[in-house]
């Protein structure tokens, strides 16, 4: 038997949990997309390493062009990737580093307004030897 004060317990609990869990779930998809962008950066400073550890010394000395070069290859190693990524080439002790960095921006505006900010910046650097 129900008492007629009950019938909208359940609407009422659901109502309650209802924002914690879109925010949940806005979390989780901001947090898989973050994290697909960071393998794809991860993977773009890797490509333009190896790239600048084979091609260094092409003109005989490290200049903008394979400052370049690099951003070129890190852009060219994903179709996802912003433009607004950068790429520093540094060369020491036999290697060369290479440091990509790029914006990402969140997919729901609901995560951003509750933790700040509508993108993350995300680096990744690898170090090849290059060759010679």
């Amino acid at each position: 038997m129900r008492l007629k004060s009950e019938k909208g317990q359940a609407m009422v609990e659901f109502a309650l949990v209802l924002p914690i869990l879109i925010l949940l779930l806005c979390a989780i998809m901001d947090f898989g997309w973050i994290f697909f962008q960071k393998i794809l950066v991860t993977n773009a400073a890797r490509e333009a390493a190896r790239y600048s550890a084979v091609h260094l010394y092409d003109d005989g000395t490290v200049n903008a062009a394979d400052t370049t070069a690099a951003r070129t290859v890190a852009l060219g190693s994903s179709s996802v990737l912003p433009d607004a990524l950068t790429a520093s080439l540094t060369v020491s002790d036999g290697a060369v580093t290479v440091t990509v960095t790029s914006p990402a921006a969140v997919i729901t505006g609901l995560t951003s307004s509750f933790f700040g900010g509508s993108t993350v910046n995300l680096t990744a650097s690898s170090t090849m030897r290059y060759e010679t």
